[in-house]
């Protein structure tokens, strides 16, 4: 007598795979730009608590010093974009991701919504454009 057991795996294996492909295809590029949220703003944050003037192939050097290389890399491992404008004594940056397809955008709508190659831009102690990250 054939019991029917062996498919039962079979099906929920099938079934979890098939969740968990839904579950990273929609979850995977929010954790990316969430990280790459979080990382924008902490180089934000080392830039603005910095003595000027700031040399950002300096900055990059010191984080890269103390193990923080990470930092420098959006959630889609390219390198993030780090301008700093020390002029007469006054301090302007813009920390910039180029997004999920690595290709420099234009600039800026306020919430470019879950379009994940559109860039995300931080600049001196605001987002120029981000996207819509719950």
């Amino acid at each position: 007598m054939r019991t029917r057991r062996a498919v039962l795996p079979v099906v929920a294996v099938t079934l979890s795979c098939a969740c968990a492909y839904a579950y990273y295809g929609v979850v995977g590029p929010r954790m990316k730009a969430r990280l790459t949220v979080t990382r924008m703003r902490s180089v934000a944050t080392m830039i603005a608590a910095a003595v000027a003037p700031i040399d950002p192939r300096k900055l990059e050097a010191q984080i890269a010093a103390e193990g923080n290389s990470a930092l420098l890399l959006d959630g889609w491992g390219n390198r993030l974009a780090i301008n700093i404008a020390n002029s007469g004594g006054a301090l302007g940056y813009s920390v910039r991701s180029l997004g999920r397809d690595g290709i420099e955008g234009t600039c800026c709508q306020r919430v470019s919504g879950t379009d994940w190659d559109v860039d995300a831009v931080f600049e001196n102690g605001e987002w120029r454009q981000v996207w819509r990250v719950p």
